[in-house]
């Protein structure tokens, strides 16, 4: 049997020493590598193999998800900018029991100029009275308007001169209200800046009670 010798010099010879060892540690490399970016957070590794090792690619994509912001870091004023464009009363009651942040918020001043019951006649004695208590809101009330609502009585409607609102009050309507007599409407003559009254179809106010207001 015949063996064949191959005679290679010493530059040859560590030059496929150098290869081996190049070879060796490609993939070693490319593993610590992928396990490095496995490690990041928020990232995601993908490799693509090619023919051989040497071809291998590491290819990394870092992705990193924006933080959505949230509603808690509005600060007070915009959320009362917010709560302005809301469209009325009632759609502000329903939303300031979402929590105690936006209660507090619901007080300010600034959302209390215009207050309208028009055509609300489930409003009740007890729930006007409840609003009437909130001084802070009310000391900026410009408009009231409890017309068509026909579950409010005379003590309540005297309740409103004596109400925080007693010196910014410049217009009531207190059309069609059952709370609305001779006995409540002289009492509106406390309030200094009242420009406007209206007691269209109000029936129980006489013309002499009208003298207290002119």
């Amino acid at each position: 049997m015949k063996r064949e010798v191959i005679i290679i010099d010493a530059h040859d010879e560590e030059e496929i020493r150098r290869k081996r060892r190049t070879s060796r540690k490609r993939p070693r490399a490319t593993s610590d590598i992928a396990s490095q970016l496995l490690a990041t957070e928020n990232s995601s590794v993908h490799v693509e193999a090619g023919s051989s090792v040497s071809k291998r690619l590491c290819r990394l994509e870092v992705q990193k998800t924006a933080e959505v912001p949230s509603i808690d870091d509005l600060s007070d004023d915009l959320l009362v900018q917010i709560f302005q464009h809301l469209g009325g009363l009632l759609e502000l009651m329903r939303v300031l029991p979402v929590c105690k942040r936006w209660l507090r918020v619901g007080g300010d001043p600034r959302l209390w100029s215009t207050l309208s019951f028009y055509n609300y006649e489930h409003v009740s004695d007890a729930a006007l009275r409840s609003i009437l208590a909130n001084g802070q809101a009310l000391r900026r009330l410009k408009s009231l308007s409890l017309a068509r609502c026909h579950r409010i009585s005379e003590e309540t409607v005297r309740l409103i001169p004596k109400s925080p609102c007693v010196n910014s009050l410049e217009s009531i309507d207190l059309s069609w209200c059952s709370g609305a007599s001779s006995r409540s409407v002289p009492i509106f003559s406390r309030c200094p800046g009242l420009k406007e009254v209206k007691l269209s179809y109000c029936w129980k106010v006489h013309g002499r009670s009208l003298r207290c207001l002119a």
